[in-house]
């Protein structure tokens, strides 16, 4: 005979604990549900309820309405979230049967625009309730979305629930649902959060592998290739599913910066993967937005040949030439930037692979003029070992090559004001005999640019004093190697010494005289120049003595190693490195002022009296003396 309701329901009731149903009707009685602070409480009173109960579990639809069970749950996850809660009344409810049941449209139809418990848990990253909430909200016919456009489908494919996607999929969810606020699509949210095997039912499912997400453009097989360490079985499942579907994988897919999936392997450094793809027929001379192609990306990661070489035997076997000398946006060619980021290997590399070590870009500059310039460190390292190279594959370089505006790499190393690679240039044979100082268009600009964009005056003073005492050895050098500096090239160099404000000058003096500061004359008898000179002594040195005793590298190595120096206040700071050019500069300026100061009085003192008073000047005195000169004649 059949059972009745109501006697399936005494059944039930029979078996529950009456005790602890009692005092939860009892509790839930006494609540008004439009006063939150009441369901705040009557929430806080369940849990020690609940926490013992044994045995067969209420129907908690005979006692809560649906949007009070909506409520408890949503409350639940925020309270896990914000307070370290227990996720008891989750569990319970899961645990009593409770099955969560859709609202219906006029028509019928369940609404499907809801934020669910399972949404909050999402977006608050409370992981371990979800697979619990989803024995709860189990119709999975029904796809609740949030206000972001974000469904339960989405939240299982973000969490590997690869039985509840197939559970979705089977009952006929579309997998390349968007998740509207993001632009991602089911595969993307899979593979952004390493859930493989979801990743590869979507894929058997008939998910686009070829969707790019939003604006960014991005392909799964963007999104695999710059994963750090990448797995290139990803990739072999991508292509081989596809295959077995007919649909053809866009391997040279570019995103919003004009990246393919090989740039981001090779930037990655998922270099089996970049392997990979070479293999299916990515394009290796495709360029980037900033004309960077796979070459160029290799020769900037790190100084690793057999990349290199893998490029191109995986090309060799396409049919596929390797463009070994394209230009990137810069202009440079990829052995240019393998110079430029000490790879020797590589570019050992390219050049046996025939890359053109003269090669010219659309400006005229060859490797040697770019790291001429470029020489950043101070060293002429870079510059050193492309000569190195070349000359261990007996590889002739150009060094007086011109670029467009006609400018050698020994003219570029000298306006940019870079010491050691002018030693190497001229150890290497830059000839002198034709040699043009560079004219104030070019000379120093780059000082200019710098101090315009530094954050601080600290850091502009830095670069005052680098260049200063980077100068006056070029000059030196120069004029050892037979060149001579007439005085148009001096009043230039005085000029830039001018426009960048790198005299020191009376009136910083009469605001404030640091030698009459006690504070840091202590500091600075403990800051050595030399094992045997202080910097305090060194300050005392009058202009000449100091320029017999220390070098020009002495009076940067002050500001550059020594951290007491470092750490002075920028007052004092400013003061210091003003001495310090006015000290490293002093020669050179003194030997073009004692001519023209003769000459302005009409010889009327003897050249002993016009010394005595050059000793009594500052450097911008001499400088207004010489273009005071030029301005008589």
């Amino acid at each position: 005979m059949k059972m009745s309701n109501s006697d399936s329901k005494c059944k039930h009731e029979a078996g529950i604990n009456q005790e602890k149903l009692e005092i939860l009707k009892s509790l839930y009685s006494k609540i008004n549900w439009k006063i939150i602070d009441e369901r705040h409480k009557f929430l806080r009173q369940l849990d020690p309820l609940i926490s013992d109960w044994q045995g067969q579990l209420p129907n908690l639809r005979d006692i809560f309405r649906k949007d009070e069970i909506d409520w408890l749950l949503l409350q639940s996850v925020i309270d896990i979230c914000e307070d370290d809660e227990s996720p008891r009344f989750i569990e319970f409810v899961a645990r009593s049967g409770y099955k969560d049941e859709p609202d219906l449209d006029r028509d019928g139809k369940p609404i499907l625009r809801r934020t669910t418990a399972v949404h909050e848990a999402f977006s608050r990253v409370v992981d371990t309730v979800i697979p619990t909430l989803f024995k709860i909200y189990d119709r999975f016919d029904v796809n609740y979305t949030d206000d972001d456009g974000l469904t339960h489908f989405h939240i299982a494919c973000r969490y590997n629930s690869t039985d509840i996607v197939k559970k979705f999929l089977e009952l006929g969810q579309d997998p390349n649902l968007l998740h509207t606020c993001t632009g991602r699509s089911p595969l993307h949210i899979a593979l952004d959060n390493d859930c493989t095997e979801v990743f590869e039912l979507l894929l058997r499912e008939g998910a686009n592998p070829n969707f790019a997400y939003d604006d960014a453009l991005f392909t799964p097989l963007h999104s695999i290739c710059k994963m750090e360490d990448g797995d290139d079985n990803l990739v072999k499942m991508l292509f081989e599913i596809s295959d077995e579907k007919h649909v053809q994988v866009q391997v040279d897919a570019r995103n919003i910066l004009g990246e393919t999936p090989l740039h981001l392997a090779l930037e990655h450094d998922n270099i089996e993967i970049a392997k990979l793809l070479l293999q299916k027929g990515a394009d290796p001379n495709s360029a980037n937005d900033e004309g960077e192609t796979a070459l160029h990306l290799l020769c900037q990661v790190k100084d690793d040949p057999d990349s290199v070489e893998m490029i191109f035997e995986a090309c060799h076997d396409k049919y596929r030439p390797v463009q070994i000398n394209a230009e990137n946006g810069e202009g440079d060619a990829p052995l240019t930037l393998a110079l430029l980021n000490s790879k020797p290997e590589v570019a050992k590399c390219l050049l046996k692979r025939g890359a053109n070590q003269n090669f010219a870009n659309k400006k005229g500059f060859t490797p040697l003029h770019i790291l001429s310039k470029d020489d950043f460190e101070g060293d002429g390292k870079r510059v050193k070992l492309y000569f190195d190279i070349c000359d261990a594959f007996n590889r002739p370089v150009l060094v007086d090559a011109k670029n467009s505006e006609g400018l050698t790499p020994l003219q570029l190393a000298v306006a940019y004001i870079r010491p050691s690679a002018v030693d190497v240039l001229l150890d290497h044979g830059a000839d002198l005999s034709n040699f043009v100082f560079p004219n104030e268009s070019y000379f120093g600009k780059e000082l200019g640019e710098a101090i315009l964009t530094a954050d601080c005056l600290k850091t502009k003073l830095q670069f005052k004093l680098n260049d200063v005492t980077r100068l006056l050895p070029i000059i030196n050098r120069l004029e050892k190697g037979g060149y001579e500096l007439d005085r148009e090239d001096a009043l230039m160099i005085m000029k830039f010494f001018a426009q960048y404000e790198m005299f020191e000058k009376w009136r910083d003096l009469e605001e404030y005289n640091w030698l009459d500061d006690e504070e840091f004359l202590a500091t600075a008898r403990n800051i050595m120049v030399k094992p045997d000179l202080s910097f305090y002594d060194a300050i005392q040195l009058p202009p000449r003595e100091a320029a017999v005793r220390l070098e020009h590298t002495d009076y940067c190595d002050v500001a550059n190693t020594f951290k007491d120096f470092r750490e002075l206040p920028e007052r004092q700071q400013k003061a210091c490195v003003m001495h310090l050019c006015e000290k490293a500069t002093r020669r050179f300026f003194y030997r073009w002022a004692l001519d023209p100061l003769w000459k302005l009085i009409h010889h009327r003192l003897p050249i002993v009296c016009c010394d005595m008073i050059l000793d009594n000047l500052k450097n911008e005195d001499l400088c207004n003396i010489c273009l005071a000169a030029v301005s008589q004649n």
